[in-house]
């Protein structure tokens, strides 16, 4: 499995979180003279605009809970592949042996030949089906893993805002696409160290 599939799911929320904050403080703040004079006095008074972004590359790679997941899921990627493995060295051995005795006319009889052929086809769609159901459920477990991170993380950026008060709080990533989230960020707003150590102290 890939190990950017948390990413991906992440990408979608934090963009429209990018959408809203060009629709309501770009185009509004511009366009509306009431919204422009708000929006001007935020700045003034402290400077600074109500907004901060993440960097979701460094908040993974760092983040002790998406660590684990990672080496869960490759355990358990590694075992599934070892029964399929398992079940396939089975089938190609009952194959062989069909092959050989088929060649060798060692059948006493065809409808020997034609029991052994069956049992073959029945092995055949018995591996085909644990495939499928073993991919299912990692499928399922890699579901259930990126709910428990989302929330988490959620859980975590609404706690920490509740005492920077951001209006926005952005995420950007070089690893996803051609075009980042953020097109461009001053580094003053890069709350990412903040909110990854409130996360490894949320599993500790």
């Amino acid at each position: 499995m890939k190990k950017n599939w948390i990413m991906y799911a992440l990408c979608g929320v934090l963009g429209v979180a990018v959408i809203v904050l060009y629709v309501l403080v770009l185009t509004n703040g511009c366009c509306k003279k009431g919204a422009g004079k708000q929006a001007e006095s935020l700045v003034s008074e402290d400077s600074s605009l109500p907004l901060a972004f993440v960097n979701k590359d460094t908040l993974l790679k760092k983040y002790d809970l998406y660590i684990e997941m990672e080496e869960q899921m490759k355990l358990e990627e590694n075992r599934s592949k070892s029964k399929i493995e398992k079940k396939a060295q089975e089938l190609q051995k009952a194959q062989a042996e069909f092959q050989e005795k088929y060649e060798n006319n060692a059948f006493l009889n065809r409808q020997r030949a034609e029991a052994a052929y069956n049992d073959l086809m029945k092995k055949q769609r018995e591996l085909q089906e644990m495939d499928g159901q073993l991919s299912a459920e990692l499928m399922k477990k890699q579901g259930e893993l990126q709910q428990k991170l989302r929330a988490t993380i959620d859980s975590v950026i609404r706690v920490y805002n509740e005492e920077k008060g951001y209006q926005f709080i952005i995420g950007n990533s070089a690893g996803v696409g051609i075009l980042d989230d953020l097109l461009y960020a001053d580094p003053s707003y890069d709350v990412t160290d903040e909110v990854l150590e409130m996360l490894n102290k949320k599993e500790e």
